[in-house]
């Protein structure tokens, strides 16, 4: 028979703090109540009345949004990045 040298340490148990358990249990009712309020709401009506002009100015700035994190990143790193891969790291991350 093969014994084992090195001491085998027992497995440690995880515990579920009350702390994880509560945020849990609010997470869990706040998504109950938020699907409530969803299912009221006719996104077919929404859609169709919908400004796409306003849709469109939206998607620009949350795309303008990784253009200027990406210089914030630039400024702070001391190697020479691309703008291309300055830009790919934070719609990454």
């Amino acid at each position: 028979r093969v014994r084992p040298q090195a001491p085998v340490e027992p497995a440690r148990l995880e515990r579920i703090r009350p702390r994880t358990l509560v945020t849990f249990i609010a997470g869990a009712i706040a998504a109950y109540f938020l699907l409530a309020q969803l299912s009221k709401i006719d996104f077919q009506q929404i859609i169709h009345n919908a400004q796409w002009g306003w849709i469109a100015a939206a998607a620009a700035f949350s795309a303008l949004s990784y253009v200027a994190a990406a210089m914030s990143l630039l400024g702070f790193v001391p190697e020479r990045v691309p703008w291309p891969r300055a830009i790919a790291a934070q719609v990454a991350g």
